[in-house]
């Protein structure tokens, strides 16, 4: 008889009082990740439960706690909210409660082909902004990769991206918010090795001091991988990788994707981000989102040109219990009432009858 895996004892409960668990979306070596639902509002939200069997270990409870911590203090509209934090009524399990987005991770955008340069560039300035925030509060990533970018599906726009995963992040205690509440700061041993192997920065693999340049190495890797559909270093081992990232220069774009046809501007900004030396690579990620709007303003410049002039149509908020109505409101481009032109005709009828009497 096959084994039968048991079902997961919290989809379909309400935990806390307010979490209506639908589904486990996601795992990882230290918990999982469900989609539920806030009650009484009915948003959903991403929980992140952290599993009973690290309870007791200090190092993983405080890397969680810290994560939270992190999130409570990133603002910026490009990084995944925190909406709650706490112990799950029952378990004691730890959870923390973020936005939910819907549209998947850019890994799996990636996987169904590379992206068109523009579109490319247009993620990673959306990652670098987030970067950009977290930098300046003195955090720093430590593991960003392709699954760790989220997509939104917000109407109307191209890609929006999320930065999701702060449980490995780097703290640099001299740069912090002194009102904020004190965090974590020693959550690994010194030169321990923490990342993913395909986008480790050298400094990282070997367990060298890491700064925001450190994050803007692998965001060289995303960029690299979005633009060619594969990554510039392989090897069948993680010792091996390693190894790359340290020895190994990356193919030129033009020599990975010759069919690309890559701009030279591209091509030069991403192979800087891959510098093996942190020095070599774009100071800040403010630098490289100012070079990036240079890239975009002439491959892809804004259009000038004025919209039609039409009517608006917006989607109506719901109220609690109210019936269904999907019938849009619209509303029409402001001009002169119907008062107006009625004035206007009986004026003019009045001139001709005035002329004609004459």
């Amino acid at each position: 008889m096959d084994d039968v895996l048991p079902a997961d004892p919290l989809i379909g409960k309400v935990v806390n009082g307010r979490y209506e668990v639908l589904a486990r979306i996601g795992e990882g070596g230290m918990g999982w990740v469900y989609k539920a639902r806030q009650e009484p509002i009915g948003r959903m939200v991403a929980l992140k439960v952290l599993l009973g069997e690290f309870a007791d270990d200090e190092s993983i409870v405080k890397r969680f706690l810290n994560e939270a911590r992190i999130i409570s203090q990133l603002k910026h509209p490009n990084t995944v909210s925190l909406i709650d934090f706490g112990h799950l009524d029952g378990s004691g399990q730890l959870f923390i409660a973020m936005e939910f987005l819907g549209g998947g991770q850019l890994r799996d955008l990636i996987e169904r082909g590379r992206l068109e340069p523009v579109s490319a560039l247009r993620v990673a300035r959306q990652v670098c902004q987030s970067l950009a925030e977290a930098h300046a509060k003195g955090i720093y990533h430590r593991d960003l990769k392709p699954e760790n970018v989220l997509l939104d599906d917000v109407k109307g726009e191209q890609i929006v991206v999320r930065v999701v995963d702060f449980g490995i992040a780097k703290l640099n205690p001299a740069m912090l918010d002194p009102d904020a509440a004190p965090l974590a700061i020693q959550l690994t041993t010194p030169g321990a090795r923490l990342g993913t192997p395909a986008y480790i920065p050298p400094e990282q693999a070997f367990g060298k001091a890491v700064d925001g340049r450190t994050d803007l190495y692998a965001l060289g890797v995303i960029l690299y991988e979005m633009l060619t559909g594969h990554l510039p270093f392989k090897s069948d081992s993680d010792q091996g990788l390693y190894l790359e990232h340290l020895h190994t220069p990356p193919r030129p774009i033009r020599e990975a994707a010759p069919d690309l046809d890559a701009d030279a501007e591209i091509e030069a900004l991403t192979l800087q981000l891959l510098e093996k030396k942190p020095e070599d690579r774009p100071a800040d990620a403010d630098t490289v989102i100012r070079r990036i709007d240079q890239i975009l303003a002439r491959l892809a410049p804004p259009s000038s040109a004025p919209g039609p002039v039409g009517p608006v149509t917006l989607e109506r908020a719901r109220l609690v219990d109210e019936p269904a109505d999907d019938t849009p409101i619209v509303m029409q481009q402001s001009g002169p009432p119907a008062w107006f032109w009625a004035v206007v005709a009986a004026g003019i009828l009045g001139i001709v009858a005035y002329a004609l009497l004459r």
